[in-house]
């Protein structure tokens, strides 16, 4: 239960769904399934209890999408903090590019980052195991940026009033 405190397994179930989506890697996203399941009768009982594990129940039917900026500049940055600075619980923002090697790492553990070429400036959406490159989205001011994706997570909510209780 939520209290004055965020509950423990609410934050985990909402780490596991964003290391699903970082990493490619559905095991993570099933164990934050299961998280959420083992409060099921409690969320639909007393869902004012658990506040923090809603967000992990709307990202379990939602999905994750995953925003990647490659590239590097002053326009890059601006765009990154943009993005960052907007409210997104079903997406997750990576920079790839700046530092030679920094993100090997990342590149090695996703299979879909490491074929993107982190030298030329780019935003990529990523969804359901694959990515697809915006077209007429500039970096110039960050501001079509951080629309294309704001607006991922605009259809996402317009795809959850659909659904029927």
């Amino acid at each position: 239960m939520d209290a004055a405190e965020p509950s423990t397994n609410g934050i985990s179930a909402s780490n596991l769904y964003r290391l699903s989506s970082f990493f490619e890697d559905e095991s993570y996203a099933q164990i934050a399934r299961t998280t959420v399941l083992a409060f099921e009768a409690e969320l639909l009982q007393h869902p004012f209890l658990f506040s923090s594990m809603l967000e992990s129940v709307v990202v379990g039917r939602l999905g994750m999408t995953g925003v990647v900026i490659t590239g590097e500049d002053g326009e890059v940055e601006a765009a990154l903090r943009k993005i960052r600075g907007e409210v997104g619980v079903t997406r997750t923002v990576v920079r790839l590019g700046g530092q030679v090697g920094r993100w090997e790492w990342l590149r090695g553990r996703n299979g879909l980052l490491g074929s993107m070429d982190v030298g030329r400036r780019g935003v990529w959406v990523c969804e359901e195991g694959a990515c697809r490159e915006e077209s007429g989205v500039y970096l110039d001011e960050g501001t079509e940026v951080g629309r294309a994706a704001a607006g991922d997570v605009a259809e996402g909510a317009d795809e959850m009033a659909k659904v029927e209780p």
